[in-house]
């Protein structure tokens, strides 16, 4: 892969064609360049503020420091926009960087992308994501399912992803419908690609960011951007690895902190996990005197974040090559040289997986979610069915209403199951905690 194309300016404007030429001129408009605008798009946004009231990690908290996935999103843009301003000058002392752009413009493109790489997440964090999929599954083999023929299109509500649906949504659905979306630039979509390949070539179920229905989208922007086909897939974008880190460092450093906030873990635990990546000197100076505990996480993360970005960057740059020959096959995580950030990375995931996220009350409010979920899927996956069997005239007033329900996402009787069903999981998975479990309540005559 070659940055100058990799960093192109050009936006995707929708079908036909891919990126169009008219927007190539990166000189700052208003203190903005071409990039900047992709985040404004972002943050202005239906789909990005609805991310306030989805979960990140305990789904339906009554406590209100705890992060929400627009919480989780910003401070990933932010440790983004780091990672990639430490990135941008490298490049600009390595002699990568095209003359029309700046070290701070990859800074801002990662910034972006991170911003929008959760805007696809159904209610209830991966917990939904898992209904979806169980909910399909359990009816592989009924009319619902068995009415689509295409394997690829059968794969993806099998493997429904909140990646793909996120496409989705910035190609398609937010502002111009079908007719390029939110309009970002080809570099920042190929940025938010982290699985730049449809579900019926992933390596592991769910691990995919393209839908069969965006196919199209995804090869005009692979195209565009000059990423190459390896395996049957195309190749990262280079600065995707970054966004990858930036999800990384935050989902595991700052869901520890709501773990303390929440009691399920104590400062003593949180105090010994990041040892390793803190300066003795530095550790002595959150522990000693009378400080709030909140005052304490954050001196703690600040003084372990500096360290561990550099260790994401200096793996991105030693495996530069690499990267652009689309050979890089593991997280940046796995690359680090730093041997206090590779222990500290392993240590905290194990705690994670082992105490935060088996906590008997998170898991209890999951179990809630899955009937919420269940409910919802099961009322307007089978009123499409009806629409697509029978025509909106042949429908039962119930169906009709359900689908009537469906605002601007209301499919229309022309089209294919599969793509009714899409326009499904575009409604449901639109909506925050809050509005799933009260619509479930009302379906299910509780008022």
């Amino acid at each position: 892969m070659d940055w100058s194309q990799l960093l192109t300016p050009r936006r995707f404007m929708g079908e036909p064609g891919a990126a169009q030429t008219d927007d190539l001129n990166l000189i700052a408009e208003a203190g903005r360049s071409q990039f900047h605008k992709d985040y404004d798009r972002l943050i202005f946004s239906q789909p990005l503020r609805r991310l306030a009231r989805k979960t990140q990690v305990h789904p339906l908290s009554l406590n209100d420091n705890v992060h929400t996935r627009l919480t989780h999103s910003l401070e990933v843009a932010s440790v983004g926009r780091s990672l990639g301003q430490r990135l941008g000058d490298y490049l600009s002392e390595q002699g990568h960087l095209p003359a029309f752009v700046e070290p701070e413009d990859i800074g801002i493109i990662v910034q972006a992308a991170c911003l929008a790489h959760d805007i696809g997440n159904p209610p209830f964090g991966h917990s939904g994501e898992d209904c979806i999929r169980d909910w399909f599954n359990e009816r592989l083999h009924s009319p619902i399912v068995d009415v689509i023929d295409s394997d690829s299109e059968v794969s993806d509500l099998l493997w429904f992803d909140g990646n793909a649906q996120g496409f989705r949504i910035v190609t398609q659905l937010e502002k111009h419908w079908y007719r390029g979306g939110l309009r970002l630039t080809v570099p920042t979509l190929g940025t938010l690609l982290k699985y730049p390949w449809l579900s019926t070539v992933a390596e592991k179920p769910g691990k995919f960011s393209c839908f069969a229905a965006e196919s199209t989208t995804l090869n005009h922007i692979a195209t565009s951007l000059g990423m190459p086909m390896v395996n049957g897939r195309y190749a990262r974008h280079p600065l995707a690895h970054l966004v990858e880190a930036a999800d990384d460092i935050c989902y595991l450093i700052l869901d520890l902190e709501d773990a303390v906030e929440l009691g399920i873990i104590g400062w003593d635990d949180f105090r010994t996990l990041f040892e390793p990546v803190v300066d003795p000197s530095d550790l002595k100076k959150v522990t000693q005197g009378i400080q709030p505990m909140k005052t304490r996480l954050a001196l703690l993360r600040g003084y372990a974040m500096d360290r561990i970005m550099a260790g994401f960057v200096d793996a991105f740059c030693r495996n530069h090559d690499a990267i652009l020959a689309g050979q890089l096959q593991e997280p940046l995580m796995n690359l680090v040289s730093d041997s206090g950030v590779r222990h500290f990375m392993k240590s905290v995931r194990s705690f994670a997986q082992d105490i935060v996220f088996r906590n008997k009350d998170k898991k209890g409010v999951e179990i809630g979610a899955y009937a919420t979920l269940d409910t919802l899927l099961t009322a307007f996956v089978q009123a499409g069915y009806a629409l697509y069997s029978n025509g909106f005239d042949g429908m039962s007033k119930r169906d009709a209403s359900l689908i009537e329900m469906m605002g601007n996402c209301q499919p229309h009787e022309q089209l294919s199951a599969y793509h009714i069903y899409l326009r499904v999981l575009d409604f449901i998975s639109g909506m925050t905690d809050q509005y799933a479990a009260r619509l479930a309540n009302q379906i299910r005559g509780i008022f």
